[in-house]
């Protein structure tokens, strides 16, 4: 099964929907999310020169990997392994669909870093470095101009390694401090674990404007 057949699915993709309509938050846990976790992780997968066939299991991976939060935040990792394993049976081999519920699983808060495979991290890093407006109701925050989320000004993402050095770029609208973004410290946390994943001494996150 290709992950272009699954996106066919309408009722899939319904119900990934319905997981931002049951929560009241201005951030997305589904379809958007999913979408920009994909985008994620074929940027990566370039990176890191992944095969197709991993790259588009891993895909289906990014794109089912919050299916669990339809019931909400608590035990959603577990409930969306659940989710994929009943939703991916007869569709793909068992090995790939063992895979994809082992990396939804850890996508999570995985403290263990060192014990995930480079698919498994792939999609835990593509999840936590998605913070880009696409992911904002921006409604919500016209409302709420003192509680504008940070991620609002980001625009895009890229990655890059040069010499010895694993880059996250965020492009933004306007300047802040990342000091002053709350996610920072966690982000700054999983970037240094896939620069170390990838076998990198150093690594660099710019906001750039």
């Amino acid at each position: 099964m290709r992950y272009e057949d699954i996106l066919k699915d309408e009722k899939l993709i319904k119900y990934l929907k319905a997981i931002d309509a049951n929560h009241l938050s201005p951030i997305s846990h589904g379809l958007n999310h999913a979408l920009g976790v994909v985008r994620n992780v074929k940027l990566l997968a370039a990176l890191v020169n992944l095969d197709n066939e991993s790259l588009n299991y891993l895909k289906i991976a990014a794109l089912l990997h919050d299916s669990g939060m339809v019931k909400g935040k608590g035990k959603h990792c577990q409930i969306g392994a659940e989710f994929a394993n009943e939703y991916l049976k007869n569709k793909i081999s068992d090995e790939w669909r063992e895979k994809i519920i082992k990396a939804i699983l850890h996508h999570h808060e995985k403290k263990d870093v060192n014990s995930l495979s480079l698919f498994e991290h792939i999609l835990l890093f593509a999840d936590k470095s998605d913070v880009t407006k696409e992911r904002v109701d921006l409604k919500y925050c016209e409302k709420k101009k003192d509680e504008m989320p940070f991620i609002s000004i980001i625009e895009d993402i890229s990655y890059q390694i040069k010499d010895d050095t694993f880059i996250l770029t965020y492009k933004v609208t306007e300047e802040r401090n990342p000091s002053n973004w709350d996610y920072f410290p966690k982000l700054d946390i999983r970037t240094k674990e896939f620069a170390a994943k990838l076998g990198l001494n150093n690594y660099k996150i710019r906001l750039v404007k």
